[in-house]
């Protein structure tokens, strides 16, 4: 039984030791996700698409120009053309082409980062999982030894008569509890890390000597991390470019309906041979320009700018809700912060007076002074606490990398 009490002592103190290497293994952990994650990687070939085609609507700036040759070997005739078209203004539809463009491409940059944070927050929420089910797999390790310890202790008494075999049985039956919920605990542990190998490409297996860090809760003002929240938020931000779309579109709208366009051209034409009365040359230059003024537009596109005007008003509803939304979601886990700062205190201190009863209690087992069923409720009671307060540790790094998201802050940083 020392071996339990020493594994218990050193539960109560690996958590700052811990605190390093668990920061630098969730790094290590979130990036390895993020090669695996084959979504993540397809929205980034989306960028580089949608980055090519913006630098592609650079050409509508440049004139079209076309070069024709013909030659007729019989009658020695050569006949050349050239054409230039050059859309000199296109009532901004070109500007508005290319600003759609840069507004696609940072949309799909968000939506890689999105997805990042996505990764990142399944990925963080499944290690910490991973790291309590391990936790409590040691605790119930703990109480099997104890149970077996306690049972050797029980079979010595019955053979001297001190106790009756009724006593025997029931520490047996609840040794073989203990042995079920530690294979239960074991199955979990497999499987998560069967999963986690699969989804994510880390062998957690690599990680064993992983702790959780030591929670550490600082006081902020909610209004400024309501604030932050608001500018790193990535669903904000994502509504922010899509109103601004919203925008360049409805502008396009109008120009379709009220802006003219100019346009010029330039023809070159000469033919060449010889004939009846010797050599012939000729040629012919045409320039021209247009412009076009939309004196009445047509019902459709003036019902296209007014849907689009209503798409714009529609994306500001949209990121004014989100920031209200975001503003109750940051004071609900900021409630959920200070009540779990409070939680873990109480259950530390129950910590300590746990294992300091767990000791006295064990001290009066050994000299007949407890029974068997006395000094396992004690026991009970201790490993309930410790799997409670590591079911905290993970509440709180899930919270913390929670909020780190909201705020567009580093997810494995500490809040």
């Amino acid at each position: 039984m020392k071996s339990v009490i020493l594994f218990l002592l050193t539960s109560l103190s690996c958590m700052a030791d811990g605190t390093p290497t668990f920061r630098q293994s969730l790094e290590a952990v979130l990036e390895n996700a993020l090669k695996n994650d084959f979504e993540y990687r397809r929205i980034e070939k989306d960028v580089i698409r949608q980055k090519k085609e913006w630098t592609k609507t650079k050409l509508a700036y440049l004139p079209e120009a076309a070069w024709s040759s013909n030659f007729e070997e019989g009658d020695q005739f050569l006949s050349n053309s050239l054409s230039v078209n050059w859309n000199i203004f296109d009532g901004w539809q070109t500007t508005f082409t290319r600003y759609l463009g840069r507004a696609d491409l940072e949309i799909q940059k968000t939506l890689l980062t999105q997805r990042k944070r996505l990764v990142e927050r399944n990925t963080g929420r499944d290690f910490f999982n991973w790291i309590n089910l391990r936790k409590q797999a040691e605790v119930q390790t703990q109480e099997v030894e104890f149970r077996r310890s306690s049972l050797d202790v029980m079979k010595q008494r019955f053979r001297r008569g001190l106790v009756a075999e009724a006593e025997v049985l029931k520490v047996n039956v609840d040794l073989l509890t203990s042995l079920t919920r530690e294979e239960d605990f074991l199955r979990r542990i497999r499987n998560a890390e069967r999963e986690f190998k699969d989804r994510f490409g880390t062998d957690l297996n690599t990680l064993k000597h992983i702790e959780f860090a030591a929670p550490e809760f600082k006081t902020v003002a909610l209004d400024a991390l309501i604030k932050e929240a608001q500018a790193g938020d990535y669903d904000v931000q994502l509504l922010k470019l899509r109103r601004k779309r919203a925008k360049v579109v409805r502008r396009q709208a109008w120009a379709n309906v009220y802006a003219p366009s100019l346009d010029g051209s330039l023809s070159y034409d000469n033919n060449s041979g010889s004939g009846q009365n010797g050599h012939a040359y000729e040629y012919d230059t045409t320039v021209g320009v247009s412009l076009t003024i939309p004196l009445f537009s047509q019902w459709a596109d003036q019902t296209n700018y007014r849907q689009r005007k209503i798409d714009e008003e529609k994306a500001v509803l949209t990121l004014q809700e989100r920031k209200r939304d975001l503003g109750f979601e940051m004071r609900q886990l900021m409630i959920n912060y200070e009540s779990l700062k409070r939680r873990i205190e109480f259950l530390e201190k129950n910590r300590e007076f746990a294992l300091k009863f767990y000791q006295q209690s064990l001290k009066r087992f050994k000299l007949g002074l407890a029974t068997a069923n006395d000094m396992a409720q004690d026991q009970q009671r201790l490993t309930q606490t410790l799997t409670s307060l590591y079911d905290l540790y993970e509440e709180y790094h899930t919270l913390v990398l929670d909020l780190n998201l909201r705020l567009g802050r580093p997810v494995a940083r500490p809040f």
